[in-house]
């Protein structure tokens, strides 16, 4: 299997131009497991992205690593950050897996902490996968029983 020599990479929904090398994002989690991270962090990028069901105006956001960290406590890993607002993203939005927690647009707390800890693993250039890089089963389980406390 080839990769192509680039990728884009975007953690806002819509429109895609962001090209990226491969060489820049090829070891951020490639094959392994995406680190934990702060629930706080992660709501500020899903709000600075304009959550899990972006607005039209919202979706063509630019993005990158600069920009997340502004609005990450200093430290945050802003990639593994902006990975789980990926899977967030994906999940509440195509998938619609997530709107029992969507309340007036906004995902339940319980939601975001669970997703800033649940274990996820990183997605490998030009590989292709059957689902998401989760257990996504477990997930929906943890979602349901931390929206219920």
């Amino acid at each position: 299997m080839s990769t192509s020599k680039t990728a884009g990479w975007h953690v806002c929904e819509g429109k895609n131009d962001m090209d990226v090398d491969n060489s820049q994002i090829d070891g951020w989690f490639a094959g392994g497991v995406v680190p934990e991270v702060d629930p706080v962090d992660l709501e500020s990028i899903l709000q600075m992205c304009g959550g899990i069901q972006p607005a039209p105006g919202n979706r063509e956001k630019a993005t990158g690593e600069d920009l997340m960290a502004q609005v990450c406590r200093p430290g945050a890993d802003v990639r593994a950050v902006g990975y789980r607002a990926a899977m967030l993203q994906l999940m509440g939005g195509p998938l619609d897996m997530l709107s029992p927690w969507l309340h007036d647009g906004i995902l339940d707390k319980a939601v975001i902490k669970v997703a800033a800890k649940f274990p996820m693993e990183g997605m490998e250039i030009g590989v292709r996968r059957n689902g998401l890089p989760l257990d996504l089963g477990e997930f929906m389980k943890q979602v349901e029983a931390a929206t219920r406390k």
